[in-house]
């Protein structure tokens, strides 16, 4: 049996430093501590032991994620890409992700809508492309690509062009420079050669 010889106070807000017979062990979540009956005295043996971290291992990395999803949405795939950062392992991690789950506080379907409607500056296939680094499955990413209208898409190049053209002279190489920028962008092709020829006032065989 190892005993529990001191308790420490951490820096950290909610933890502890547990020593067994007398020599340091390991840090401890308050809250499982005293869930588990942690004192100066307790004796446990090793697999005791070992359960009583995995919990309070899994309380720190709950406790972590809960601050991210408080600020801002988060796919699952950047949760579990922080929680890995953090040193946290994948038992411990599929925990979190149950718990978030439960909660309705990761929802990729939810994250992916959300992310598309906040990129202004951006055409379906640059929003698509940021999905994917996010970690949103094809079929999903696929969805929120086809909920874009095309009225949407020529908003978003109006306004960008209105910007891009100001104090610029509208001639052939400005308009080739705006139509290599809406296409860094992300914007199809059509969309962009549709919007430029409006501008100009005439059809422009050049750009089919």
């Amino acid at each position: 049996m190892a005993k529990i010889t001191d308790i420490t106070r951490q820096k950290r807000k909610n933890r502890i430093n547990l020593y067994v017979d007398n020599s340091f062990y390991c840090g401890l979540n308050v809250e499982t501590a005293v869930k588990n009956g942690i004192v100066i005295g307790a004796e446990f043996d090793e697999s005791e032991l070992e359960q009583i971290i995995g919990e309070s291992e899994t309380r720190g990395a709950l406790d972590y994620a809960l601050g991210l999803v408080s600020k801002k949405l988060y796919s699952e795939y950047e949760i579990v890409e922080k929680l890995k950062n953090k040193g946290y392992g994948q038992k411990i991690i599929d925990c979190v992700l149950e718990k978030l789950r439960e909660y309705r506080l990761v929802d990729d379907q939810r994250f992916a809508e959300t992310f598309a409607k906040n990129q202004s500056r951006y055409g379906k296939k640059m929003i698509a492309l940021k999905l994917g680094r996010k970690g949103i499955g094809k079929d999903l990413t696929r969805m929120v690509e086809n909920n874009i209208s095309d009225q949407d898409e020529m908003e978003k190049i109006k306004t960008i062009s209105v910007k891009y053209l100001n104090n610029k002279e509208r001639n052939k190489e400005t308009f080739q420079k705006l139509y290599r920028y809406l296409f860094s962008k992300g914007f199809e092709y059509d969309s962009i050669s549709n919007y430029i020829s409006k501008l100009k006032g005439e059809d422009d065989e050049s750009w089919n």
